[in-house]
């Protein structure tokens, strides 16, 4: 396989991810404003370090390719 189309599998892959991600912070926020509160820190001490896990994962899969 080409070093493009590995690129561009793992774009895909980190983006899909990204979307999967965003619709769970979503849902995390519409769940928090119907229970009538704010998000708490845990919660976002939560997402991102999620968020951080994903990037790391596609930063490194990047960094990987040859």
């Amino acid at each position: 396989m080409s070093a493009a189309v590995v690129i561009a599998d793992t774009l895909l892959s980190g983006a899909i991810q990204f979307l999967l991600q965003k619709q769970k912070v979503d849902a995390l926020i519409t769940q928090a404003r119907t229970e009538g509160r704010e998000v708490t820190p845990e919660e976002l001490t939560t997402i991102k370090a999620e968020r951080d896990a994903l990037v790391n994962e596609v930063n490194t899969l990047l960094d990987g390719i040859k």
